[in-house]
């Protein structure tokens, strides 16, 4: 009878994932109500407490619940092998019974402030003990009453699921659920581990950083394990060497806040690391948009001079790339505002410029040696970034202590940076773009970038003396790699990261009295 029974409950529970899963219903729509369902659950929250939310809490709560989804569908993707976009569409309807925790709470206190928070065990011991008696007392604040009921429903949906999944794997099933409370508890004693193990004064600020950079990293995870083809074309058409060029800008404005801030009176700002981590993830991504669309405008170009680019792989959509660069735009933007207003500036700058760079109605790349001021300028706008997180407030615009000496090197290596249309000579060409080598011919144009490419140098040997002799060196290895008859911009990139480490590193070696 039992027996029967739990197979008639499989039964049921199959036909019902089955049906949620395979929904004619846009995926979007579970992603909005799953969204929905948290602000809901902060407006409940905000009402069953006294604690009150402001914009950055609100933030740190979508961003948290956002990373435990993300964490529990990587556990499910592991264990069940299922494909994450249709586990996704059940998991954000088992995410409703959230609300069900204040809701709880509140009708069984009656409006008299009933503390939903973290958990804040004093000890190793205490955190053990909270582990196996499912979040330990409650006393005025931490796990309630209210949110255990929820957290033990959403425990036995894993259960189910799994358990639906797998076959009726009992082992598995379970195994889901431990890893599953094991990401819900850490979560919830998440300050106290940070206590422990770091002297940073969080707040909701820090938390929505950490949940921010934690989503993408868990999102990355389950993007490989789902499509390692299309990550895979996606990675190689990264162009590692520019990524890492823009990273290093961020890190070169760092370095010269570091170089004029005064370290004795202030010590470090606040968040420094994890705000420069959360920015370089939001340039990539910013990157990845901007890839993304001048691939797409590109696409005659390329089918000459990058055949290896996404687009001409065999079986992969125009639509779902389109999808991920939306994505990426606005994840990136998201991430920076969290750092700042002056991140999201910036980044949004970033951006914007390359817009106009590569896009219609401007396509700003096809004005000769002009066209390169979109580099430098973005290189100036990285750099000003890093500088920003120096600064003693970020709500404001306030830049005038950046050396002008950089500014004035950007605007050399404008000149400079005509050096990345030798490689699309040929496309470029065709389509009737003028860029230098195409206005000059190959070679001509070779030999005037060549020269160009010393002044930036010369320059930041100018400014510092003790490097005169290596900017001179550096000027002879890049002239002969751009004269080069087998031209690489690989080497040509090494080099110049090379440069701009070796610089960065100068800075910091520098300790402000």
């Amino acid at each position: 009878m039992i027996k029967e029974l739990f197979n008639r409950f499989i039964h049921f529970s199959e036909n019902t994932i089955n049906r949620i899963e395979n929904s004619k219903t846009p995926l979007y729509y579970f992603i909005f109500t799953f969204l929905l369902i948290i602000q809901l659950r902060n407006l409940l929250e905000d009402f069953s407490g006294d604690t009150g939310l402001g914009l950055m809490a609100h933030i740190h709560f979508i961003l948290y619940y956002v990373c435990i989804l993300s964490a529990i569908l990587l556990i499910i993707k592991l264990i069940t092998k299922e494909k994450t976009l249709k586990t996704f569409r059940p998991f954000s309807l088992f995410f409703s019974f959230i609300l069900l925790g204040p809701t709880i709470d509140i009708i069984f206190t009656g409006f008299r402030n009933r503390n939903i928070s973290y958990v804040f065990p004093e000890s190793i011991k205490e955190i053990i003990i909270r582990f196996f008696t499912f979040f330990g007392k409650y006393t005025d604040m931490g796990a309630t009453p209210g949110m255990r009921i929820h957290l033990f429903i959403i425990l036995s949906l894993i259960f189910i699921y799994t358990l639906v999944k797998t076959n009726k794997n009992i082992k598995k099933s379970i195994f889901s659920v431990f890893l599953s409370y094991c990401i819900l508890f850490i979560s919830s004693i998440l300050p106290t581990i940070i206590k422990f193990l770091t002297s940073v004064n969080y707040n909701d600020q820090f938390l929505s950083l950490l949940f921010f950079v934690l989503s993408i990293f868990l999102i990355t995870i389950l993007f490989y394990l789902n499509n390692k083809h299309f990550f895979k074309i996606i990675l190689k058409d990264m162009r590692l060497t520019r990524m890492l060029f823009y990273i290093l800008m961020i890190l070169l404005g760092v370095a010269i806040g570091y170089k004029n801030y005064d370290m004795l009176r202030y010590g470090l700002p606040e968040f420094l690391f994890i705000n420069i981590l959360t920015l370089i993830i939001c340039l990539m991504l910013g990157i990845f948009f901007s890839i993304v669309t001048n691939n797409i405008v590109d696409y005659n170009i390329d089918k000459i001079s990058n055949k290896e680019r996404p687009l001409f792989k065999e079986n992969f959509p125009l639509k779902d790339y389109i999808l991920f660069g939306i994505i990426c735009l606005i994840l990136s933007l998201f991430g920076a505002f969290i750092v700042s207003y002056l991140g999201f500036f910036f980044i949004f700058l970033f951006i914007g410029n390359y817009f106009i760079y590569s896009m219609p109605p401007i396509r700003l790349k096809r004005i000769p040696i002009f066209s390169k001021l979109t580099i430098s300028l973005n290189s100036l706008f990285l750099t000003l970034l890093g500088f920003s997180l120096f600064l003693e407030s970020s709500d404001v615009i306030h830049l005038t202590s950046f050396p002008t000496e950089y500014i004035i090197f950007f605007l050399l290596f404008t000149l400079a940076a005509n050096f990345i249309d030798i490689k699309d000579y040929e496309g470029d060409k065709k389509e009737g773009i003028k860029t230098l080598p195409v206005l000059l011919g190959l070679e001509t144009s070779k030999k005037l970038i060549a020269f160009l490419f010393i002044l930036p140098f010369l320059f930041t040997g100018f400014l510092n003396p003790d490097l005169m002799i290596i900017c001179i060196l550096l000027s002879i290895v890049n002239l002969l790699l751009i004269t080069d008859k087998n031209y690489n911009e690989k080497y040509l990139f090494l080099i110049m990261l090379f440069s701009i480490i070796a610089y960065i590193l100068t800075l910091f070696i520098y300790i402000p009295i």
